[in-house]
């Protein structure tokens, strides 16, 4: 009897141990309405065993959290709970009651939300050691704190739009290695809405990576002679990346154009990039001494067809 006892307590502690599970839910047509009172639960038995997974996909409908939504029963950003959505729609009552419910159910490991058509505007703090936003036509608008900082190391700090990308005073982006000897983490925003007007602007936020790398990617504009970004912002990290992109259409399905993008990147390049740099420069709040200003290109093929490669793309 004390051996099956004994057997029995084993058992219930390793149970126990064992990381949280994982809820996907699907909708390929309709909506996901997760409605008042309801709850989902991916929780481990112990706070001492990582947190589990959700995930939502809707493509072309909208997803309502009106539930409660529990990752992890520990809020340490190595062993929370991981969240992942997208979503055709999504307003933005629903989307910050989302992300307050990120807060409140401990998805510190990972959240990771894609609106293919809305606008996302954040307005609640957030922690998650890897924070991920994406807006497919949509702008993205940051009034917030995003921390991604640990004692073992700073997170990813992730923002993508097809339209706009604009902070303000009151945003901080953080990804900070808080430990002795961990480093900073890496803070991306990029923007391919092309215009003249900034398709990103930081308005006196602050992003701090620490010793890390924080990268803007932003279209080249002004009839190829400027780029649609405004760094007027505080920034911390010991790299600073900056590439302006150019969108590329190749509606037959093949490349046949790269020489004459290559040489009109150079162009670009060899004209462009001081003037540029030193405007950057002169936006910031605080010195950067690192910053690296790059070309970039996109490359789209048909809408409904593959895009073939053929030739050697040396860049």
């Amino acid at each position: 009897l004390r051996r099956l006892l004994r057997s029995v307590s084993q058992l219930a502690a390793e149970l126990s141990a064992q990381d949280g599970g994982t809820v996907y839910f699907e909708s390929l047509d309709g909506d996901v309405h997760l409605a008042g009172g309801s709850s989902v639960n991916v929780s481990a038995g112990s706070e001492r065993a990582g947190g589990g997974i959700i995930g939502v996909s809707v493509p072309d409908g909208q997803f309502k959290a009106g539930g409660t939504l529990t990752g992890s029963l520990n809020d340490n950003l190595e062993t929370g709970g991981s969240f992942l959505l997208d979503a055709g729609n999504l307003t933005d009552s629903d989307f910050n009651r989302l992300m307050q419910g990120m807060g409140s159910g401990n998805f510190t490991s990972s959240v990771d939300i894609r609106v293919r058509e809305d606008n996302i505007s954040l307005v609640s703090d957030v922690t998650s050691h890897h924070f991920k936003l994406s807006a497919d036509t949509g702008d993205i608008n940051v009034d917030a704190a995003v921390n991604a900082s640990s004692s073992k190391g700073g997170g990813v700090i992730e923002m993508y739009s097809g339209g706009e990308i604009h902070l303000t005073e009151d945003t901080s982006l953080t990804a900070v290695g808080t430990g002795a000897g961990n480093r900073g983490g890496q803070i991306i925003l990029a923007s391919t809405k092309e215009q003249d007007d900034d398709s990103i602007t930081l308005n006196e936020a602050e992003i701090d990576a620490g010793d890390g790398e924080v990268y803007f990617s932003a279209p080249r504009s002004n009839n190829n002679t400027e780029i649609a970004l405004k760094l007027d912002g505080k920034i911390n990290a010991s790299l600073v990346t900056v590439v302006a992109d150019k969108t590329y259409h190749e509606t037959d399905g093949r490349i046949t154009s790269y020489s004459t993008w290559n040489n009109d990147a150079n162009t670009y390049m060899n004209s462009r990039s001081k003037t540029i740099i030193d405007r950057l420069r002169s936006e910031m709040l605080s010195p950067v001494a690192n910053l690296a200003f790059r070309p970039g290109m996109t490359i789209i093929g048909p809408q409904n067809g593959d895009l073939s490669i053929d030739t050697k793309l040396d860049f």
